[in-house]
């Protein structure tokens, strides 16, 4: 689970469910930020391949079991998308153009909706749990489609989602048979799951269908673990020469798991060594520890007292990491004006950040393109706009980042 394997919207799923039921986080459990590469799949309102349905029914449980707010833009897409694929039959196929809907689809597609908060009583969720109860055999279980015989798997998907639904077994047992009793029928002593009525023996799916049987069994649906969503905060990576990342809506629990989490979507590499210390960060985008020099971080601009592994973040945090000096104190630029037009004339200020608070630094050095100023005795420079364009201002010193 540290890799993935797979390059699909399913792939991304798959682990991202995996990893929550552990109660871990992907966007940092691994060497990639499963939630963000899922989200970059997302074109034409769907998530990944537009033929397939499934793969937005498990997208949107990955992104539930992630933690990602139901008022998201990428959760709102899913449930909308979702909701329009529903075939008149009441259900959800694997097909996203299919006329004929299937119960393990639909089973899911009802816990799908369900995690994102759509109510049950929401026509989307009523016609699908009439389309499951229509879709039952008097032995209790559930067929995948119309004309099959039970099966283990497709039981277990809709018993999960009865459970999902806060709903009695009981309502469910033509013949008096429920669910459950199908699949405790099935149930062998060894722990695993027959098929269906005609298995004698397990096969390589056995161990598939019966983990979803001992989930429906034990009253959980899905997602099985829908772990907190983590801080977002400011990141800003600086490097011996150049800005590596800013970042307004990094995420995070701890000040090293942001680092993870925003590599994807700045474009870095990173390298973390684990010692007798805790994990130490020795590498972002190819500058490595050195001598005295190596990455340090700085949560709201204080020093640290516990490790960027430790340091749990909260919303709005700012997140500064550089390369240097330990105690290289934080610079910024203080530019009032977002525009201006050709002839204005704005002043900048460069303050430090020191002793708990910010204040102007004279004598630094401001950038704007291949032209340097020297700020005076209150940290201010005089800037005349003289050319159309866009401009960065940026601040170098001393001792400092």
């Amino acid at each position: 689970l540290k890799e993935l394997d797979g390059s699909s919207a399913n792939d991304y799923a798959t682990y991202i469910l995996a990893i929550t039921a552990l109660g871990e986080d992907p966007r940092s459990f691994g060497n990639e930020n499963l939630v963000y590469g899922l989200g970059q799949l997302s074109s034409s309102g769907q998530i990944g391949e537009s033929a397939y349905l499934n793969d937005d029914i498990f997208s949107l449980l990955a992104l539930k079991a992630a933690g990602v707010s139901n008022s998201d833009s990428l959760v709102t897409q899913e449930v909308n998308y979702i909701k329009s694929k529903q075939t008149l039959d009441g259900g959800w196929s694997w097909d996203a153009t299919a006329s004929e809907a299937m119960v393990d689809y639909t089973a899911m597609g009802i816990m799908s909706l369900l995690s994102a908060g759509v109510d049950k009583t929401d026509s989307s969720i009523s016609d699908a749990v009439e389309y499951l109860a229509n879709s039952q055999n008097n032995d209790g279980g559930f067929r995948m489609s119309d004309g099959d015989l039970s099966n283990t798997a497709s039981t277990a998907w809709a018993l999960s989602a009865i459970n999902a639904l806060g709903e009695s077994v009981s309502f469910y047992a033509p013949a008096g048979i429920s669910p459950v009793d199908y699949l405790e029928a099935r149930l062998q002593e060894s722990g695993y799951f027959l098929f269906d009525a005609n298995a004698s023996s397990p096969d390589l799916f056995t161990p598939v269908s019966s983990s979803y049987a001992g989930i429906a069994l034990a009253g959980k649906f899905y997602p099985v673990t829908s772990i907190s969503s983590p801080a977002t905060v400011s990141l800003r990576i600086e490097g011996a020469d150049d800005t590596v990342c800013v970042l307004d809506t990094a995420q995070g629990r701890t000040a090293l798991d942001v680092i993870k989490s925003s590599s994807a979507e700045c474009g870095y590499t990173y390298a973390i060594q684990d010692t007798q210390y805790g994990p130490y960060l020795t590498t972002i985008a190819s500058e490595a520890a050195s001598g005295m020099d190596g990455w340090s971080y700085l949560p709201n601009y204080e020093m640290a007292q516990v490790g960027a592994g430790d340091y749990v973040l909260s919303n709005g945090d700012d997140v500064l990491w550089y390369y240097g000096a330990w105690d290289a104190l934080p610079l910024r630029v203080v530019h009032s004006e977002s525009s201006v037009s050709v002839g204005d004339t704005t002043v900048a200020t460069i303050e430090q950040y020191n002793n708990g608070s910010w204040q102007a630094l004279a004598g630094a050095t401001l950038k704007r393109g291949s032209e340097s100023f020297v700020t005076n005795a209150q940290g201010q420079v005089t800037l005349s706009w003289e050319q159309d364009g866009a401009y960065y201002l940026y601040a170098e010193a001393d001792a400092s980042v």
